[in-house]
């Protein structure tokens, strides 16, 4: 969540390039394409616009890894930045245990990450403030055009309104469009997709002859039927949100003059040979006065493209079967290849953030109030039913670092590799001062796991080596398998991440031992994952906290839950400002599991 504005930016170079893939596309299939469906390439072009903030399984896609969308990453942020209504919540120490030492402590320490956060406030800044420059000079704009619709009148003329029905029968158009008369505008302009409305200059039958008249309802109710109101709204959204990017600004910009084409194309189809000349000639009789607005869509233009809309009329030629089997399958062609760049740009819009939830028979829970005010969800899985139960399933399946989590699978790696084992896992302290009292004395494999004590784990992690760590993460498939150059604290510093479905289903493996590990080792892990007795049953778990510049932003508890006949595997994640830590986390599960789980 914290770095939106970092992979907009490379989202951004991405789509550079990706953009003049598709334009070099364009060029070279030109002449193949019919004007208009080298209009209509503009929709697959705005699914890879949005691409970065939809989630594939929008469109359909099934992956194993699902990519996060940078709507999610920046409602995440968004959140991140609000202060969670911090309360006392009943601690895990409330849960009656077999002894003191069974129960659980939270210990963390500060990682200070101040620098990345800042960059990636200042970029996060800088788009906002340059779309909500963008979208005010679109809001002026409209207010002046909705100002003349205001003051527009229904037609009333018996002679145009006769014009203008001959044309909708023409082209077969049984939708209702309503035609007005305006004295503040100088050419005919079309608005709307849903209800399309065409506004017409008031002495229009004294500058028209009739058959330019004919020429221009043909022209106008062509914008219609193809619906480019739609399309001029997606114009101007994907304007306000790409504003900063040269290449996605100039192939917008294009697309006007593409529609007009492609109009014309259409009202040239409906003419005979001899009236092409006099549809051109309208024109240029219309473009002495000029009107336009962004979100309108109208016959006249100016300048390069009133030149470039002449030339495609003198050489407009019906096409045969052959050469639309041709542009159809050009069309295909372009379409394919800009389908083909939506994993690409969606790999960096998500970076493999989030995880899929395909396959799983979920339950959502409402757990609201009790997670008092933050931010965060819960995973619950019933060995037993197969039944996930999910609270906030889209952060559920959102990648965060696993804090000492982590610790649990390090405990298993270092028992695997002989490092320590289960008759003998204790660890002297070298003397080194650390940030608890607790910390400072020499340590077993059930005291560092009860009190997360880093200095042990991280005497592991030196022992095993950067290598081992990689291989056992991808051998057990632990989240995105990413560990820092550090190994001090990779598990806290933003490089391993890992979901709160990905926690469930690793402990579920863990349990059952689908590692192929030592079944001494695994007991040994859970002996010291071990809470205590809880509501009748066994409970194991082990807190996670993130603290960033001495605030604790993200808790974890995770674990597993031992009945007479079932296991139940849980996972609880938190978000906030402040105060979401591990214990935080804890008493939210605690919470959950009693009134909701065991009532």
């Amino acid at each position: 969540m914290q770095n939106f504005g970092i992979r907009f930016l490379i989202c951004n170079l991405i789509l550079i390039a990706l953009t003049g893939i598709l334009v070099c596309a364009k060029r070279l299939l030109k002449n193949q394409l019919s004007p208009g469906l080298r209009y209509y390439l503009c929709i697959p072009y705005f699914i890879l616009l949005s691409v970065p903030f939809l989630p594939l399984s929008f469109f359909g896609f099934s992956f194993p890894v699902s990519r996060s969308s940078l709507f999610q990453w920046l409602s995440a942020f968004i959140n991140s930045l609000q202060p969670a209504s911090a309360q006392n919540l009943p601690g895990i120490s409330s849960m009656t245990a077999s002894d003191s030492s069974s129960v659980i402590r939270d210990f963390a320490v500060s990682v200070n990450s101040a620098a990345p956060g800042h960059w990636n406030l200042i970029l996060l800044s800088f788009w906002i403030t340059g779309a909500a420059i963008t979208l005010l000079l679109f809001f002026h704009i409209t207010w002046k055009f909705h100002k003349i619709k205001c003051g527009a009148s229904l037609l009333e003329k018996p002679e145009i309104q006769k014009f203008f029905s001959d044309c909708c029968t023409e082209l077969h158009i049984r939708r209702k469009i309503l035609v007005f008369v305006s004295p503040k505008i100088h050419s005919p302009v079309t608005t709307g997709f849903l209800k399309p409305r065409i506004f017409i200059p008031a002495d229009l039958d004294s500058v028209l002859q009739t058959h330019e008249l004919r020429y221009m309802f043909l022209h106008e109710l062509q914008h219609c039927r193809r619906l480019d109101g739609l399309v001029n709204n997606l114009c101007i959204m994907f304007r306000i949100i790409y504003w900063f990017n040269p290449a996605v600004i100039l192939v917008l910009k294009k697309i006007p003059l593409e529609r007009e084409l492609a109009c014309d194309a259409s009202v040239l189809a409906h003419l005979s040979a001899e009236d092409y000349p006099l549809y051109g000639a309208s024109l240029l009789n219309l473009a002495e006065k000029l009107s336009s607005y962004p979100s309108a869509s109208g016959m006249v233009s100016k300048g390069s493209q009133l030149r470039r809309r002449i030339l495609g009329i003198t050489s407009f030629r019906h096409r045969n079967r052959k050469q639309k089997w041709k542009s159809v399958i050009s069309y295909l062609l372009i379409s394919v290849l800009i389908a083909g760049m939506i994993p690409v740009l969606s790999a960096y819009a998500g970076s493999e953030e989030t995880v899929s939830l395909h396959g799983k028979t979920t339950e959502n829970l409402e757990l609201f109030t009790d997670f008092h005010g933050f931010d965060g969800s819960f995973v619950l899985y019933d060995s037993q039913t197969g039944l996930w139960k999910i609270y906030r399933p889209e952060l559920a399946v959102q990648r965060f670092s696993p804090a000492s989590t982590f610790k649990i699978y390090s405990a298993l790696h270092g028992l695997e590799k002989g490092i320590i084992s289960p008759e003998s896992s204790s660890m002297k302290w070298d003397g080194t001062p650390c940030a608890f009292p607790r910390w400072e004395q020499d340590q077993t494999l059930d005291s560092a796991m009860k009190d997360s004590v880093n200095w042990y784990f991280q005497n592991i992690d030196q022992l095993l080596g950067r290598t081992e760590i990689s291989s056992f993460l991808k051998k057990i498939n632990y989240g995105n398998k990413q560990i820092s150059k550090d190994l001090k604290l990779y598990w806290a510093d933003d490089s391993l991440k890992i979901s709160a479905v990905e926690q469930v289903e690793l402990l579920q493996n863990f349990y059952t031992n689908t590692f192929d590990c030592s079944e001494q080792n695994i007991q040994a892990v859970k002996d010291a994952l071990r809470v205590g007795e809880f509501s009748g049953r066994t409970l194991y778990g082990k807190t996670g906290t993130i603290r960033r510049n001495g605030r604790d932003i993200s808790g974890w508890f995770v674990g597993f839950v031992e009945t007479d006949d079932n296991v139940l595997y849980f996972a609880a994640n938190i978000q906030g400002a402040d105060h979401a830590d591990g214990s935080q986390a804890a008493a939210i599960t605690r919470s959950v599991l009693s009134s909701k789980i065991f009532l």
